[in-house]
């Protein structure tokens, strides 16, 4: 996580706070036209573990031009829900998963409800199965479980 937060955005451990991670692995598939199956070895879709961090820094230390070929070109702060919203499609059900599962590390009092006319915007749906579940650092009362 901190090697791409690095090459990505170029902040260092000391310019965040881990607040919590995912349970467990978040999967998708990519859609079978964008497959590169040429291409040695084949991806076929991502498994991750998502992490909720606090930034310590400033503004001023994020830095997108870190590696020799940038992922962003800018940013800025948006609401909790957004990148749910502005997502490519086949990633979406994995950011409202990530984004239900870690919205106890920061809104530790009532974690917000996705949006349901975002939900049903999108056909989307947290299944009954899909706890929150995110593991807590110390500033949410519980530490994070070994690696």
């Amino acid at each position: 996580m901190y090697r791409e937060l690095d090459e990505e955005i170029g902040l260092h451990p000391r310019h965040v706070e881990i607040l919590g991670r995912t349970g467990g692995w978040l999967r998708y598939r990519l859609p079978k036209r964008l497959i590169r199956r040429h291409s040695r070895p084949t991806c076929i879709g991502q498994k991750q573990l998502w992490f909720m961090l606090r930034m310590l820094g400033d503004e001023s230390d994020v830095c997108l031009s870190t590696s020799e070929r940038p992922e962003f070109d800018h940013w800025t702060w948006v609401d909790y829900w957004y990148p749910l919203e502005n997502v490519v499609a086949f990633k979406r059900y994995v950011y409202l998963r990530a984004l239900h599962e870690l919205s106890c590390c920061c809104f530790p009092q009532q974690p917000p409800d996705p949006p349901a006319a975002l939900l049903a915007r999108f056909n989307l749906s947290l299944r009954p199965s899909l706890p929150v579940r995110a593991s807590l650092t110390a500033g949410g009362g519980r530490a994070l479980p070994p690696r």
